[in-house]
């Protein structure tokens, strides 16, 4: 998947799609509806099933025993200068 975030929409993308999924773009947008022109953190979050602390997961069923989830890359791009939309 990928995300393209403007400072005018954010929108998602599966594959190499050309139409997002998904896209939020206000109309009047206001720190309250649109906070993303602000700076923000990425987190990349590798929770694997379970319905909590009291149904952990049982990773028991694995095949092969011992599998590790790992992420490989994460890429970030900024627009060219005096772009703001694609």
């Amino acid at each position: 998947w990928r995300l393209l975030w403007t400072p005018r929409r954010i929108a998602f993308f599966i594959d190499d799609g050309r139409t997002p999924i998904y896209s939020y773009s206000p109309a009047q947008r206001t720190a309250a509806n649109f906070p993303y022109t602000r700076p923000q953190y990425l987190i990349a979050n590798l929770a694997v099933g379970g319905d909590g602390p009291s149904q952990p997961v049982d990773f028991s069923a694995l095949d092969p025993p011992g599998t590790t989830l790992f992420l490989d890359y994460v890429r970030v791009y900024a627009l060219p200068d005096g772009l703001d939309e694609l």
